[in-house]
């Protein structure tokens, strides 16, 4: 089989190779790569940034495939099945462990962008009809880490989220969040983004770059208190104003490293306050949502979400062995199901909730076909 290694951290240093061709053993899938998609992740493996990282590597964590055949002891999936790939080889579920934790696609075990994989029938996740083979390669880390941030927050109708930027992760969780009935404020440098996010639904719009002092916004439009939930997704530059932002025990959700890894910390900020710090984790797939939660007045899992779309023109479907690559940017905004628009319409007005996800439906796709 074909399939794209990088063999040392460049982003120069990308060879096309031939691969043996997989067999699936027990308990594992084999399938045929559709699409995968870039996340911040991908980009700091390939500088050098991301501990861990075994070279020469297939490259991309995230990707959506077809099941060709299945190795015994299989009844999850079977062929013709259109599936994501979870990130976390030895992770898709329950507690956390080194063990569990140490296992990554695109990090230290192939990623996607390669014609075949044989991976673990447990970590594959069936797609609903509705999603292409792109959208549906932009999720799994993106979506699933903003999914999780507001089910660590317990965010529901009326909870208050700050979203730092307008990455993947970013506009997945603004989305979410207005699923769930929450007041969403919206940290950008460009007015332009700012916009797009009012398009998708954020209540409070902040262009750092003319309030450096966001948190000081946050506090005064929120009387004082604080959001309950900042999505931290930027690092030591940001990290002072997301503690002082949050509400007395509220959670600080820590993900993104973009302005590097070390920060300096008022302890104060954590011990008076009683904030959570939490980390990202993979998807749970068995939980138990809260009682307001599974009502279908609430969109709760990320795989509910309809599109993940880029400013460009349409690509269709690539053939095999052709690889969709999908960027989970700071260019890409989502849109939402009928469920989710139903969840905003129960807060907001039917009529005006279901013209924003035609709005946001008629934007257009970005994808760059490779291998």
């Amino acid at each position: 089989m074909r399939a794209l290694q990088l063999v040392r951290p460049s982003f120069e240093a990308l060879e096309r190779v031939s691969l043996p061709d997989p067999v699936p053993a027990r308990g594992e899938a084999l399938l045929r790569m559709r699409a995968a998609s870039l996340n911040y992740l991908d980009v700091a493996v390939a500088s050098g940034a991301y501990p861990g990282v075994a070279f020469p590597l297939v490259p991309l964590a995230d990707g959506a495939a077809e099941v060709i055949a299945v190795g015994p002891e299989v009844d999850t999936v079977a062929p013709g099945d259109r599936v994501a790939v979870h990130p976390k080889a030895l992770w898709p579920a329950g507690p956390a462990s080194a063990r569990a934790a140490s296992a990554m696609r695109g990090v230290n075990l192939p990623g996607s962008v390669r014609e075949l994989a044989a991976v673990s029938a447990d970590t594959l996740i069936k797609l609903p009809a509705h999603l292409s083979w792109g959208q549906a390669a932009a999720l799994p880390i993106a979506a699933t880490t903003a999914w999780n941030a507001l089910q660590a927050a317990d965010i529901g109708p009326g909870r208050k989220v700050a979203v730092l930027g307008t990455g993947g992760v970013a506009v997945m969780a603004l989305q979410l969040a207005k699923a769930r009935g929450a007041r969403v404020f919206v940290t950008s440098g460009s007015d332009e983004k700012l916009e797009r996010a009012r398009a998708l639904g954020a209540d409070e719009l902040i262009n750092y770059r003319r309030t450096p002092a966001w948190d000081e916004q946050m506090l005064l439009r929120t009387d004082g208190e604080g959001v309950d939930l900042v999505l931290e997704t930027v690092g030591p530059d940001t990290f002072a104003r997301s503690l002082r932002a949050v509400r007395h025990g509220g959670t600080v959700f820590t993900i993104g490293f973009v302005s590097g890894t070390t920060a300096s910390v008022d302890l104060m900020q954590i011990i008076v306050k009683c904030v959570r710090v939490l980390a990202t984790t993979p998807a749970r797939r068995k939980t138990s949502p809260p009682p307001w939660q599974r009502s279908p007045l609430h969109a709760s899992s990320p795989w509910s979400i309809g599109a993940t779309r880029c400013a460009s023109s349409r690509t269709p479907t690539p053939r095999s062995p052709a690889v969709a690559i999908t960027s989970a940017s700071s260019a890409c905004t989502s849109t939402l199901t009928s469920a989710e628009a139903s969840a905003i319409s129960g807060h907001n007005g039917g009529r005006h909730a279901q013209r924003e996800v035609r709005d946001r439906n008629g934007l257009s796709q970005r994808r760059v076909t490779s291998a």
